[in-house]
């Protein structure tokens, strides 16, 4: 299998959202769907979760933070790439918190090694549906630097969210993932 750039995924992603005129912020569920669809379409295993985020950017001192108890949620792409599995929250630069100020993170997107699923079988889905939910609320994937401060909760795995399905349909059909 080809080397996977992430750098490029997220390219294309981001001409998607404005070709097809979707907004950017506060739409993590698009940003995942539509993710978790270009890399199934280059035969990559992906699937999103949703859970807790917590973010802090640390140069501008200013946090972002999501809870699904609160009625509100972030969502992310988990996949195996190049041998070890990941968690991918393409739209980290569009990150903003309550009081809508964008807390912009300055790379195309967050990508966290997840050692905890060294063990889940590639291929098989009941295996790895079985190891990812009996990480819910349990795991934390943590990223920190010199710019931010990012932790993700695990809450759940492939949600149902009919809204975001049609906007990410709408971004994919301007897509070429060939080019």
């Amino acid at each position: 299998m080809e080397k996977v750039d992430l750098n490029v995924i997220g390219k294309k992603l981001e001409e998607g959202f404005e070709e097809a005129k979707v907004d950017k912020y506060h739409n993590c569920a698009t940003w995942a769907i539509a993710g978790q669809k270009i890399l199934k379409q280059l035969g990559i295993p992906a699937y999103t979760c949703i859970g807790d985020l917590l973010y802090r950017d640390i140069v501008n001192d200013k946090l972002a933070f999501f809870r699904l108890n609160k009625n509100d949620y972030h969502m992310v792409v988990i996949s195996y790439i190049e041998n070890q599995w990941k968690m991918i929250d393409f739209g980290a630069e569009y990150i903003s918190n309550n009081k809508d100020e964008v807390i912009n993170e300055k790379d195309n997107q967050i990508i966290i090694d997840i050692p905890d699923l060294k063990a889940v079988n590639l291929w098989g889905i009941i295996s790895f549906l079985d190891g990812v939910q009996s990480l819910n609320g349990k795991v934390r994937w943590n990223l920190e630097n010199k710019r931010c401060s990012y932790t993700f909760i695990v809450e759940g795995l492939e949600p149902s969210l009919s809204e975001n399905e049609e906007e990410a349909k709408s971004i994919m059909s301007k897509i070429d993932i060939n080019h």
